[in-house]
């Protein structure tokens, strides 16, 4: 079975999701505890020790309170270019055999033979830090795991049967390439009131009466309760800001 991605995301009208690598409207309490709610909500008829999964870039993850991460109660799947880097093993323990049969290199060829060997010497340490550093992370959140690409998150995703849900929660590159994939059915949007100054935007128009609609739905508001199992109405105001929360599925 093909694991399926939810995209939940707040935005403004102009899809403004960010500023300066934060929310960019006063915190909303009432929000982030309906992003709580429903990202750690397993599915009807899942197993009883099923678990949901959040699927974040590594500045996303950077952003969380380190007092918050990883996020309770679901696995945390960070996308980060460090999962990738594994130190290089010698396991000749010396030169290849074609090295063996080179001729005896000239001077120029030797100081540029060294160059490259120290080049990739640098490179090797810096893999090998960042490695250290990726497994020490590891052991200190043992309910998170660091993957190289969202597609190798679908894979873990897949993999792991007691994974009921997967959200994408961000940022904004992440969106970008969740949405462009055939496993994100679904977006739960909360549509902020006004506008605030914004550097990142969500990459799906999905105002009302524009957009892209041929391709996503807005769900009625019985289709958001049964879906995401709030039982509350959908539209929130709160520190001055006025908010409605809203699902919209791929056709």
């Amino acid at each position: 079975m093909q694991p399926e991605l939810t995209v939940i995301v707040a935005a403004t009208r102009s899809l403004g999701i960010g500023r300066n690598g934060s929310l960019p409207w006063p915190p909303l309490r009432k929000e982030m505890q309906y992003f709580k709610r429903v990202t750690s909500r397993v599915a009807p008829q899942s197993p009883p020790d099923a678990i949901n999964a959040v699927i974040m870039g590594r500045k996303t993850w950077d952003s969380i309170p380190p007092s918050f991460r990883p996020l309770r109660n679901r696995f945390n799947i960070v996308i980060t270019r460090a999962a990738a880097a594994l130190p290089l093993k010698d396991a000749s323990g010396g030169a290849s055999d074609q090295q063996h049969h080179q001729q005896k290199p000239n001077q120029e060829e030797q100081e540029e033979q060294n160059h490259k060997q120290s080049i990739q010497q640098r490179q090797q340490q810096q893999q090998h830090q960042q490695q250290q550093q990726y497994q020490q992370h590891q052991e200190q959140h043992p309910q998170t795991v660091h993957v190289p690409s969202l597609d190798d998150a679908l894979v873990f995703v897949k993999n792991n049967p007691l994974i009921s849900r997967a959200f994408v929660i961000g940022g904004g590159q992440i969106y970008e390439q969740a949405l462009r994939l055939s496993e994100t059915k679904r977006v739960l949007l909360t549509r902020v009131e006004g506008e605030f100054e914004c550097d990142t935007f969500f990459g799906l128009d999905l105002r009302e009466g524009e957009g892209e609609k041929d391709e996503w739905r807005r769900c009625e508001g019985d289709e958001w309760r049964a879906w995401t199992g709030e039982g509350e109405g959908q539209m929130e105001e709160e520190a001055g800001v006025r908010y409605e929360w809203q699902m919209w599925e791929r056709r």
